[in-house]
């Protein structure tokens, strides 16, 4: 099959043939925007039981209020087929349209008894439900993940993976005598080439998990058209470690602007601080605080005895509303002010559709005489939780699926990943938002 006409043949894959299973994409497969989320994808069986992986929420502001959850029109919960909900992790691109999920189901009639299974780490299911209100969190039954567990008639395997939050994992069906493999947002390793063995042994065991190997993988195609591998956080972590011991920057305080649910990065952005510059470290945002809070990101016993000037994780990298820098930059903030005497770090990479909102809030920090660093112009201070375009197409010669499809991405992105594989003996589809492939 020529990938190149892939969209098309995903729309209308042999309308006539027995039923099989069907993959269908409800978010996160967008043609032309540059956002992030709602990734969200529904897989279903013949008799129509159907299990989702993830239910995330669009990470951009300047987007239709329509457009910012996934498209639940292909979910059956009139029938009460939807079997359960597996997440892969805690970023809001894939949990946050939970509660949009869970006012649908308010609208039956019968809902009163109807709760959907969601599954996930601990880590994950935290993020999870603080998304939602009592109200809406009792359509749902929050279980703590397992290595294998039993989803109607889904038999649904869950392995690690490595991204820049803790407890990640990928998942693989068995349904049908089909395997499918569910894996979004990861990379090789994170800090050490150890890691990437570990990752190596965990596709393999995916890719043979019956002796006929894979019918079918979803993968992660982000940065598919950047080169090369994602560095190890070493990377960002002596960047930062330079950046804070300055001498130039002796006497003026950090504010570092981020993802509150990088927590990884914040973990390794205090123990650098801390234990490298002799700085203290603060954050601002009821996001941020709530994820230090829950993972314990500041020690204060080893913080106490730092003399230097402080360092702040403050939410708002993407000049979103009511965040920290946000109120900060409108005099709203009694814990920030804005001046000479702060440099101010953008860490989080840009999302494409709020460039021309981070410009601005960049123009108005300078206008105050504060400085300002980004990750555009020091890439080093960054390190995305995405494999690159080579490491891709090595994950996918690992897997070797019956058929590859890459997902997470816009069209440029999908498709530059499956020009990576031709010639390669690997068949790539790409599946758009609302379409559907069956196997």
């Amino acid at each position: 099959m020529d990938h190149r006409n892939s969209i098309a043949v995903a729309r209308a894959l042999k309308p006539n043939r027995p039923a099989g299973i069907k993959l269908t994409a409800l978010g996160g497969q967008s043609e032309k925007k540059r956002f992030i989320g709602p990734n969200c994808w529904l897989e279903t069986l013949p008799d129509g039981q159907q299990l989702m992986f993830d239910c995330g929420g669009i990470i951009d502001e300047s987007d239709e209020e329509s457009t910012r959850v996934p498209d639940f029109r292909a979910v059956n919960l009139k029938k009460r087929k939807l079997a359960g909900i597996g997440l892969s992790h805690g970023h809001l691109d894939h949990v946050k349209g939970l509660p949009a999920l869970a006012k649908l189901i308010s609208d039956d009639p019968d809902s009163l008894n109807y709760q959907i299974p969601v599954y996930g780490t601990a880590t994950t299911l935290l993020v999870a439900e603080r998304q939602m209100s009592a109200e809406l969190k009792r359509f749902f039954d929050f279980r703590l993940l397992d290595n294998v567990q039993q989803i109607g008639d889904f038999t649904v395997r869950a392995y690690p993976t490595i991204h820049s939050i803790p407890e990640c994992v990928c998942f693989v069906t068995s349904a049908c005598g089909k395997d499918v493999a569910y894996i979004p947002d990861c990379k090789w390793l994170r800090s050490n080439w150890s890691e990437k063995a570990r990752t190596k042994k965990t596709l393999t065991e995916i890719a043979t998990i019956k002796d006929t190997g894979l019918d079918v993988a979803l993968l992660d195609s982000t940065y598919a058209t950047e080169d090369g591998y994602t560095p190890s956080v070493v990377t960002m972590e002596a960047a930062f470690a330079d950046l804070l011991t300055a001498e130039k920057y002796r006497d003026r305080e950090f504010v570092v602007l981020n993802f509150a649910s990088e927590t990884e990065f914040a973990a390794d952005l205090t123990m650098i601080a801390n234990q490298v510059a002799n700085r203290p470290v603060y954050c601002l945002g009821s996001s941020m605080r709530f994820f230090f809070d829950a993972f314990g990101i500041i020690d204060h016993q080893r913080q106490s005895g730092c003399t230097g000037k402080p360092v702040g994780v403050v939410t708002g990298s993407q000049y979103e509303s009511g965040s920290a820098i946000d109120r900060a930059i409108n005099g709203d903030n009694r814990y920030l002010t804005i001046g000479p005497d702060k440099v101010f770090v953008l860490a989080a990479k840009i999302i494409p559709n709020n460039k021309t909102r981070i410009a601005t809030m960049v123009r108005k920090i300078r206008s105050f005489g504060a400085e300002v660093i980004t990750s555009e112009t020091n890439p080093e201070l960054h390190v995305s939780g995405h494999e690159k375009g080579d490491g891709l197409k090595e994950m996918g010669d690992v897997l070797v699926p019956r058929v590859l499809i890459p997902q997470h991405s816009p069209d440029f992105s999908r498709q530059a990943f499956c020009d990576r594989f031709v010639g390669s003996g690997i068949q790539t589809v790409m599946v758009g938002d609302g379409q559907s492939i069956k196997f």
